[in-house]
């Protein structure tokens, strides 16, 4: 037996027959737990339960099963829920250096960049939840630029504002970002 086919088994066990909230057309629930059961069916074709079986979730997180595969499913979300707030923050910060460096020093080059950079960052967080790939592929790139921006002016000139600033949100940026493609 396959682990698809077993992990299927487990699932249609834990869930068939519960009252609850049925899943909508694109196999959610429409409860709390938001499970992707399509997902779960594509995986388990030749479970003759699953085929064409309307399964109903209490509103509740799916089961506790012991297998890699849905500890990796259970664990995805953590770091991308992690990596759109840091991606947020970071856009957010970005835009607001780029109008402190026009304020102080009257640089239009630093409240247009700052404006560009921050929105394409809270772009690819909010990108995240649905367009995994972009959203990752976006706040990369964005990271990559701003950490080849600022970290060698911050070798040259060693001013903790913003260069150092800027560098190691870049560089967390980065982490995070090849963290993340690596986790899904």
């Amino acid at each position: 037996m396959s682990s698809e086919f077993l992990i299927g088994m487990h699932f249609v066990q834990d869930f068939i027959e519960r009252k609850g909230t049925p899943h909508d057309d694109a196999g959610f629930c429409r409860g709390s737990c938001q499970f992707p059961i399509q997902a779960l069916k594509g995986r388990a074709p030749s479970c003759p339960i699953l085929e064409g079986t309307r399964l109903l979730c209490g509103g509740h997180s799916p089961p506790k099963l012991d297998t890699v595969r849905l500890l990796e499913y259970e664990c995805a979300p953590r770091m991308l829920g992690f990596a759109k707030l840091y991606f947020i923050v970071f856009g957010i910060l970005t835009i607001v250096g780029g109008l402190i460096g026009y304020l102080k020093a009257g640089s239009t080059i630093s409240l247009v960049s700052g404006s560009i950079a921050g929105i394409l960052l809270v772009l690819a967080a909010f990108l995240l939840p649905t367009q995994l790939g972009a959203g990752l592929a976006i706040a990369l790139g964005v990271s990559l630029l701003l950490a080849g921006r600022f970290i060698p002016h911050l070798i040259k000139t060693g001013k903790v504002m913003p260069d150092a600033m800027m560098s190691v949100l870049s560089v967390i940026g980065i982490v995070l970002a090849v963290l993340a493609w690596l986790k899904k």
